[in-house]
Protein backbone atom coordinates (compact mmCIF):
# COMPACT_ATOMS: atom_id res chain seq x y z
CA UNK A 1 0.00 0.00 0.00
CA UNK A 2 1.40 3.28 -0.92
CA UNK A 3 2.78 6.06 2.10
CA UNK A 4 0.95 9.06 2.70
CA UNK A 5 4.20 10.77 1.61
CA UNK A 6 3.96 9.19 -2.01
CA UNK A 7 0.08 10.09 -2.45
CA UNK A 8 0.47 13.54 -1.14
CA UNK A 9 3.51 14.24 -3.59
CA UNK A 10 2.00 12.74 -6.17
CA UNK A 11 -1.17 14.95 -5.82
CA UNK A 12 1.47 17.79 -5.30
CA UNK A 13 2.52 17.15 -8.71
CA UNK A 14 -0.44 16.70 -10.01
CA UNK A 15 -2.09 20.02 -8.78
CA UNK A 16 -4.39 18.68 -6.59
CA UNK A 17 -3.04 20.02 -3.33
CA UNK A 18 -1.79 23.03 -3.37
CA UNK A 19 2.42 23.28 -2.03
CA UNK A 20 1.49 27.68 -1.82
CA UNK A 21 1.80 28.99 1.98
CA UNK A 22 -2.42 30.50 3.02
CA UNK A 23 -1.77 34.51 2.82
CA UNK A 24 -0.84 35.93 5.81
CA UNK A 25 -3.21 38.48 7.32
CA UNK A 26 -2.38 42.01 7.94
CA UNK A 27 -0.79 42.94 10.89
CA UNK A 28 -3.03 45.09 13.63
CA UNK A 29 -0.09 48.15 14.92
CA UNK A 30 -0.06 49.46 18.48
CA UNK A 31 -1.83 53.39 18.18
CA UNK A 32 -0.42 54.33 21.84
CA UNK A 33 2.57 54.06 24.13
CA UNK A 34 4.40 56.59 21.26
CA UNK A 35 5.76 60.19 21.84
CA UNK A 36 3.17 62.50 19.77
CA UNK A 37 4.99 64.76 17.53
CA UNK A 38 3.62 68.03 17.15
CA UNK A 39 1.58 68.23 13.50
CA UNK A 40 3.49 71.61 12.89
CA UNK A 41 7.05 70.27 13.15
CA UNK A 42 8.60 69.41 9.71
CA UNK A 43 10.10 66.09 9.82
CA UNK A 44 12.26 63.95 6.66
CA UNK A 45 10.82 65.32 3.60
CA UNK A 46 8.57 67.97 5.10
CA UNK A 47 12.03 69.57 5.51
CA UNK A 48 13.09 70.14 2.00
CA UNK A 49 12.32 73.69 0.27
CA UNK A 50 10.22 72.34 -2.48
CA UNK A 51 7.87 70.34 -0.27
CA UNK A 52 3.85 70.54 -0.60
CA UNK A 53 2.04 68.12 1.20
CA UNK A 54 -0.99 67.64 -1.22
CA UNK A 55 1.89 66.38 -3.60
CA UNK A 56 2.43 63.37 -1.37
CA UNK A 57 0.58 59.92 -0.58
CA UNK A 58 -0.45 60.60 2.97
CA UNK A 59 1.22 56.60 3.77
CA UNK A 60 -0.12 55.15 6.98
CA UNK A 61 1.80 52.56 9.24
CA UNK A 62 0.08 49.38 8.90
CA UNK A 63 -1.78 50.63 4.88
CA UNK A 64 -2.44 47.57 2.57
CA UNK A 65 -1.73 48.71 -0.90
CA UNK A 66 -3.46 46.69 -3.57
CA UNK A 67 -4.76 44.48 -1.25
CA UNK A 68 -1.26 42.70 -0.74
CA UNK A 69 1.61 44.56 0.15
CA UNK A 70 1.02 46.46 4.13
CA UNK A 71 3.64 48.89 4.80
CA UNK A 72 5.65 48.48 8.23
CA UNK A 73 8.39 51.05 8.34
CA UNK A 74 9.61 54.40 6.36
CA UNK A 75 12.65 53.39 4.17
CA UNK A 76 13.65 56.96 2.65
CA UNK A 77 11.99 59.80 0.84
CA UNK A 78 13.26 62.25 -2.01
CA UNK A 79 11.51 65.24 -4.09
CA UNK A 80 9.26 62.73 -6.02
CA UNK A 81 8.56 59.45 -3.74
CA UNK A 82 8.58 57.97 -0.52
CA UNK A 83 9.70 54.16 -0.15
CA UNK A 84 8.13 52.00 2.14
CA UNK A 85 9.23 48.93 3.97
CA UNK A 86 5.87 46.63 3.11
CA UNK A 87 5.53 42.46 3.98
CA UNK A 88 3.90 41.06 0.85
CA UNK A 89 0.92 38.94 2.01
CA UNK A 90 0.88 36.58 -0.75
CA UNK A 91 5.01 36.01 -1.42
CA UNK A 92 5.64 36.16 2.40
CA UNK A 93 8.42 38.14 1.70
CA UNK A 94 9.54 41.96 2.22
CA UNK A 95 9.37 44.50 -0.51
CA UNK A 96 10.00 47.97 -1.05
CA UNK A 97 6.78 50.31 -2.46
CA UNK A 98 8.22 53.44 -4.39
CA UNK A 99 5.34 55.66 -4.12
CA UNK A 100 5.81 58.95 -6.08
CA UNK A 101 3.88 62.20 -5.84
CA UNK A 102 0.68 62.58 -7.65
CA UNK A 103 1.98 65.08 -10.01
CA UNK A 104 5.10 63.69 -11.15
CA UNK A 105 5.61 64.44 -15.15
CA UNK A 106 8.35 61.94 -15.60
CA UNK A 107 8.25 58.09 -14.92
CA UNK A 108 11.15 57.05 -16.18
CA UNK A 109 11.68 54.24 -14.16
CA UNK A 110 8.25 51.82 -14.34
CA UNK A 111 9.16 51.58 -18.16
CA UNK A 112 12.60 50.71 -17.61
CA UNK A 113 11.43 47.95 -14.62
CA UNK A 114 9.04 46.95 -17.26
CA UNK A 115 11.73 47.02 -19.93
CA UNK A 116 14.21 44.87 -17.71
CA UNK A 117 12.03 42.14 -16.55
CA UNK A 118 11.31 40.97 -20.57
CA UNK A 119 15.12 40.07 -20.14
CA UNK A 120 14.49 38.05 -17.07
CA UNK A 121 15.14 35.36 -16.30
CA UNK A 122 18.54 35.53 -17.57
CA UNK A 123 21.96 34.03 -17.71
CA UNK A 124 23.92 36.62 -17.29
CA UNK A 125 26.07 36.74 -14.16
CA UNK A 126 25.03 40.75 -13.45
CA UNK A 127 20.94 39.86 -13.69
CA UNK A 128 21.48 38.92 -9.85
CA UNK A 129 22.57 42.23 -9.31
CA UNK A 130 20.04 44.17 -10.52
CA UNK A 131 16.54 44.93 -8.04
CA UNK A 132 13.56 43.60 -10.10
CA UNK A 133 9.97 45.12 -10.30
CA UNK A 134 8.13 42.51 -8.54
CA UNK A 135 4.36 44.89 -9.03
CA UNK A 136 3.20 48.06 -10.10
CA UNK A 137 -0.62 49.78 -9.52
CA UNK A 138 -1.96 52.64 -9.04
CA UNK A 139 -3.38 54.83 -5.78
CA UNK A 140 -5.97 57.13 -5.45
CA UNK A 141 -5.26 59.67 -2.93
CA UNK A 142 -6.79 62.57 -1.62
CA UNK A 143 -5.06 65.33 -4.72
CA UNK A 144 -5.10 63.19 -7.16
CA UNK A 145 -3.25 59.47 -8.49
CA UNK A 146 0.47 58.15 -7.74
CA UNK A 147 1.96 55.55 -9.42
CA UNK A 148 3.49 52.69 -6.82
CA UNK A 149 6.61 50.43 -7.56
CA UNK A 150 6.59 47.39 -5.59
CA UNK A 151 10.43 46.35 -5.92
CA UNK A 152 12.65 44.02 -4.44
CA UNK A 153 14.03 45.21 -1.04
CA UNK A 154 17.95 46.67 -1.48
CA UNK A 155 20.74 45.77 1.17
CA UNK A 156 22.27 48.35 2.97
CA UNK A 157 24.33 50.93 0.89
CA UNK A 158 28.08 50.07 1.70
CA UNK A 159 28.79 53.27 3.86
CA UNK A 160 25.74 52.11 6.15
CA UNK A 161 27.73 48.80 6.16
CA UNK A 162 30.86 50.51 7.14
CA UNK A 163 29.32 52.38 10.21
CA UNK A 164 27.41 49.30 11.61
CA UNK A 165 29.48 46.65 11.07
CA UNK A 166 33.54 48.45 10.76
CA UNK A 167 32.58 51.36 12.54
CA UNK A 168 34.23 53.47 10.03
CA UNK A 169 37.64 51.45 9.81
CA UNK A 170 36.50 50.84 5.95
CA UNK A 171 36.58 46.70 4.58
CA UNK A 172 39.08 44.07 4.00
CA UNK A 173 40.49 44.67 0.25
CA UNK A 174 38.79 40.78 -0.42
CA UNK A 175 35.33 42.19 0.50
CA UNK A 176 35.75 45.53 -1.53
CA UNK A 177 37.49 43.54 -4.39
CA UNK A 178 33.96 40.96 -4.81
CA UNK A 179 31.64 44.14 -3.78
CA UNK A 180 33.57 46.00 -7.23
CA UNK A 181 32.97 42.85 -8.90
CA UNK A 182 29.63 42.49 -8.17
CA UNK A 183 28.90 45.91 -9.16
CA UNK A 184 30.73 45.57 -12.76
CA UNK A 185 29.03 42.38 -13.50
CA UNK A 186 25.54 44.59 -12.72
CA UNK A 187 26.54 47.38 -15.28
CA UNK A 188 27.64 44.82 -17.75
CA UNK A 189 23.97 43.16 -17.73
CA UNK A 190 22.44 46.31 -17.95
CA UNK A 191 24.60 47.67 -20.75
CA UNK A 192 24.91 44.56 -22.68
CA UNK A 193 21.87 42.79 -22.46
CA UNK A 194 19.25 45.82 -21.40
CA UNK A 195 20.96 48.11 -23.71
CA UNK A 196 20.48 50.77 -20.83
CA UNK A 197 22.82 53.71 -19.53
CA UNK A 198 21.82 56.11 -16.89
CA UNK A 199 23.06 59.43 -18.23
CA UNK A 200 22.25 61.35 -15.05
CA UNK A 201 19.56 63.42 -16.91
Amino acid sequence: MPSSWTLSGLGKSLGLFSTARPRSEPRTFPTQGFDVIDKDQPIEEEGMPEYNADHFYPVRLGEVFNGRFQTVAKLGYGSSSTIWLARDLEEHQYVALKVYIHNSVQHRELPFYEHLNKLLPSKHVGADNVRKLLDSFQVSGPHGNHIVLALQVSQMSLRDMDTVFMKGGGFEEDFVKSAIKELLQAVDFLHTEAQAVHTGR
